[in-house]
């Protein structure tokens, strides 16, 4: 009975001082000891690196012992729009930080443009668009009337580098083409100007440098 009783009390005494070993070896153990001064400087030392390589601190995660020598610190970072999970190992002997891996989270992006915000906006500035398109059409015809009554009329020829010299519904390259005029071509003028174009008797208009008027021949 004395045997048995001796034999509980050593495995109870083995058990005990086990579970101890155990405690004592757990990271969560670990960390309690970690000195607050450590722990600054380990934390300190990653976000610096992590910065000097363009990261921004998002937070801290956590920063605990990995073993006598080394702590570990995990900073949640952001960069370019995305975000980063940075594991960090800092060397108390050296003070060292180094980089154990990196794990890149996307995040999604709000398009610049709400599309149905778009739909309702398009269908718009196509109407607009339809309508100055209309509205010259309608000048042109009415530009065609109206020059029939028009006198002072003149001769001239055209003179250019080129074959062709091109007629624009309007005084100016910004309106559409019409037509088009040989080099030496005889022309008669309808007598209206605007900003150094020239209006034809038939109708668009040509840039006036390149018209050789002669002036005795006016209708």
């Amino acid at each position: 009975m004395k045997t048995w009783k001796s034999s509980f009390k050593v495995s109870s005494s083995i058990a005990f001082t086990v579970a101890a070993m155990a405690l004592t070896s757990s990271p969560a153990h670990a960390q309690s000891k970690l000195p607050a001064n450590v722990a600054i400087r380990a934390q300190d030392a990653c976000v610096d690196q992590a910065r000097a390589k363009g990261f921004n601190l998002e937070n801290v995660v956590s920063v605990e012992s990995a073993n006598a020598d080394t702590v570990r610190v995990v900073l949640n970072l952001t960069q370019n729009g995305q975000r980063y999970k940075l594991t960090c190992n800092y060397n108390k002997a050296s003070g060292t930080s180094v980089y154990e891996d990196t794990t890149t989270t996307t995040t999604t992006h709000q398009p610049l443009i709400n599309p149905w915000l778009l739909g309702l906006v398009l269908p718009l500035v196509g109407l607009g668009l339809l309508r100055l398109w209309t509205k010259g059409r309608g000048s042109d015809k009415h530009d065609r009337h109206t020059r029939k009554n028009l006198g002072n009329r003149s001769e001239a020829i055209v003179r250019t580098r080129r074959d062709r010299l091109e007629i624009y519904s309007g005084p100016g390259t910004t309106y559409r083409i019409t037509g088009n005029l040989r080099n030496g071509q005889q022309v008669i003028l309808s007598g209206r100007y605007n900003n150094n174009w020239a209006e034809l008797a038939d109708g668009g208009w040509v840039p006036l440098q390149y018209l050789e008027t002669n002036p005795q021949y006016t209708y």
